[in-house]
């Protein structure tokens, strides 16, 4: 099943990300150290950031489509 991503105002959500990315969601945008976003799971196979930068978006997107 292929990741979809959704961008609604500051927030971008993943849904049917693989398990492993789920398991490394915060290691993806080395983040929850403080500075940048940081993910907060909405389900089993999903995940929503908030304040992506583009490139954030851009370096989640090639990794969760891929």
């Amino acid at each position: 099943m292929k990741t979809i991503l959704y961008h609604r105002y500051s927030d971008d959500q993943f849904d049917n990300a693989p398990s492993l990315c789920m398991n490394l969601a915060m290691v993806l945008t080395s983040s929850c150290s403080g500075t940048g976003p940081c993910p907060t799971p909405c389900g089993s196979a999903c995940l929503v950031y908030t304040g992506l930068t583009d490139v954030d978006y851009a370096k989640l997107s090639n990794i969760l489509t891929a």
